[in-house]
């Protein structure tokens, strides 16, 4: 597995309250897919996730795991974080700050709104099982574990010039061989 980009909590979170504030739904779920769907494409058109985290597979599809973890936060911290859950939805209490976007950021983040916003949860997740780099990591997994790192090379094998991105990365990041 490689080492990608640093996670970047502040913009995650806004990342976050964006895709809530503009999805017809927005659950845990339903966020963390979209989620999944931003960074690809962010991946794909410019070489890098907007979150900086990295992904698991999870029963349910792929799942940010840092950004995962921040949603386990007690409700009072979620608060100050700008986003609550009532139940599985999750109700940000502010706007995104978009000045932590780039327009790029904000460009993937907005097709992706525009292609699944409407879309509810099961059906985000039914799709992300689709996705050849959950599906390797979710069916290859040992014993119980019910999370499994998905390798950012697994999920570049996805795109048509995946092998070309990587190389690239390595060659203009931290990324190891």
């Amino acid at each position: 597995m490689t080492d990608f980009f640093t996670f970047n909590q502040e913009k995650s979170i806004e990342a976050v309250i964006y895709l809530a504030n503009q999805a017809k739904d927005p659950t845990k779920m339903s966020v963390l897919k979209l989620l999944y769907f931003a960074d690809k494409t962010s991946l794909e058109k410019y070489g890098r996730f907007i979150t900086g985290d990295w992904y698991s597979a999870m029963k349910h599809g792929p799942v940010a795991s840092n950004i995962y973890n921040l949603m386990k936060l007690d409700l009072e911290t979620l608060d100050t974080l700008g986003f609550r859950f009532d139940g599985h939805k999750l109700i940000p209490n502010r706007d995104a700050e978009l000045s932590k976007f780039s327009l790029s950021d904000i460009d993937c983040l907005d097709n992706i709104i525009a292609l699944y916003g409407q879309h509810p949860a099961w059906d985000l997740s039914n799709q992300t099982h689709q996705d050849p780099a959950w599906h390797k990591n979710w069916a290859n997994r040992t014993g119980d574990n019910t999370s499994v790192p998905i390798p950012l090379e697994d999920i570049l094998d996805t795109f048509d010039e995946g092998e070309e991105l990587l190389e690239y990365l390595r060659e203009n990041t931290h990324i190891r061989r």
